[in-house]
């Protein structure tokens, strides 16, 4: 599993690491989220996941950063 690697040009949402299959990625969403809120981070941070080649990437979201004004024009 890989961690911390900024996969969009947003600050605000980093690839957190890579799981081989889907359940294996529902559960360490879980894991995360549940973590982040037990250290009282829970509003700050939010997990998804994404399908990739070489698996399923979990996503983290900072809401703490502000979005960029910056809108893509790709469709």
């Amino acid at each position: 599993m890989t961690q911390g690697t900024i996969v969009r040009p947003s600050k605000r949402v980093e690839e957190w690491e890579t799981v081989d299959d889907i359940e294996t990625a529902k559960e360490r969403v879980r894991y995360w989220a549940e973590f982040f809120t037990h250290q009282g981070f829970g509003e700050r941070f939010g997990f998804w996941r994404e399908p990739s080649p070489a698996g399923y990437k979990i996503m983290l979201l900072d809401r703490s950063i502000p979005e960029s004004p910056y809108k893509s024009k790709c469709k």
